[in-house]
């Protein structure tokens, strides 16, 4: 099982539609959407960053670590190039 780490608690991978970074006047947020099964869908916030560039960094090293077959936590804002999510 491959679990996301949230401000306040965990997302099962499994469970997540889509991802995007929300642009807002002072920062940006990483987003993940649940299935839209019944009108809206659930928005979880997996981090915040100052500059849209880098929600992006994050999200990207997000989606690589996902497609490998190794299960897990992942936590978007401790992801980057050479960083081993084991330790």
């Amino acid at each position: 099982m491959k679990l996301i780490k949230m401000k306040n608690g965990f997302v099962n991978a499994d469970m997540i539609e889509s991802f995007a970074v929300i642009e807002h006047e002072t920062c940006c947020d990483i987003v993940a959407y649940s299935p839209s099964y019944g009108g809206d869908c659930e928005c979880y916030i997996l981090g915040k960053c100052e500059d849209e560039s880098d929600a992006w960094i994050h999200l990207e090293a997000l989606a690589e670590w996902l497609t490998d077959d190794k299960d897990g936590v992942y936590d978007v804002m401790r992801l980057w190039e050479g960083y081993d999510n084991d330790t």
